[in-house]
């Protein structure tokens, strides 16, 4: 659908490679859910390219090491095993939901590796809600939660966590929330880290005569985050401090990398970054 309309064959037959990017999780079974589910997709639609992966967290990287005999590269050794196997075309795609910090240290690497060996074609994609303008991700991001949510009564709503960041990138959440509202969506985006919180959120349920809340991870996988911060049984948990505040509350433990539509949503950059490949601006530009 996406990769398909896109050409494998790179010039004088260069070996091609997309490296899948995350943070990472150390669950195992939400990380074959999302993560190596969104990887097997990217390799399905790019037959023509070696899908590789790397995890940004050496806390995740160090304990799967220890706890699962797992190896997984960091971005910058995954780019070199890449250069030294002789990979000339190569996409990096995040796994991103927003362009924050973690997003531009991953473009400082992509700039260094490319600054240090002078791969040419080496391209960034982008992270699932970056543009607003023609290719909306913030409008299709919209469509895709609207095929996870469950029928809501009129005393429902979804409550979704994001992570948030002091990164300006945080302006997305509060763009998602428009779209939300503009698509008269009983959904209630806030974030762990930054605003909207859950106090923001609270005010809108109150407002909205809310009797019961489905909480749902607006991350890519339900690693710690959601295990704890939203659903933990702690009072300081989410789903603790709404049940004290008198919320009937169910939770959704799926991260959104395990939906077909957001998926999807990676399929498009992918295939933007590929098309970039071909292009004289690649050795300069993000896709």
């Amino acid at each position: 659908m996406y990769g398909r309309t896109v050409s494998a064959k790179g010039a004088d037959g260069d070996k091609k490679a997309i490296l899948v990017v995350s943070f990472g999780t150390s669950y195992p079974a939400t990380r074959k859910l999302t993560i190596e589910a969104v990887e097997n997709k990217i390799r399905a639609e790019f037959p023509g390219f070696t899908v590789r992966r790397a995890f940004t967290s050496p806390t995740i990287i160090k304990k799967l090491r220890r706890q699962e005999n797992l190896c997984i590269d960091t971005p910058r050794e995954a780019l070199e095993k890449l250069g030294n196997e002789g990979f000339q075309e190569v996409v990096v795609q995040p796994l991103h939901i927003i362009a924050g910090q973690e997003y531009d240290q991953l473009k400082n690497t992509v700039d260094g590796y490319r600054a240090d060996h002078g791969l040419a074609k080496l391209v960034l994609g982008k992270p699932v809600l970056y543009s607003a303008g023609e290719a909306d991700d913030y409008g299709e991001a919209v469509k895709a939660l609207a095929e996870q949510l469950p029928p809501l009564s009129n005393d429902e709503a979804v409550v979704l966590m994001g992570h948030g960041t002091r990164h300006p990138a945080n302006i997305a959440y509060t763009i998602l929330q428009q779209k939300l509202d503009e698509a008269g969506m009983r959904v209630y985006l806030g974030t762990v880290e930054a605003s909207p919180t859950l106090d923001d959120i609270k005010a809108r349920l109150l407002s909205g005569n809310v009797k019961r809340v489905v909480l749902m991870p607006f991350m890519l996988a339900a690693g710690a985050h959601v295990q704890n911060d939203l659903a933990g049984d702690g009072a300081d948990s989410w789903k603790g401090q709404l049940e004290k505040a008198g919320y009937e509350v169910s939770v959704y433990m799926h991260g959104l990398g395990e939906n077909p539509a957001l998926q999807n949503i990676y399929l498009r950059h992918v295939a933007a970054a590929v098309r970039q490949l071909s292009g004289p601006e690649a050795a300069e530009t993000e896709a």
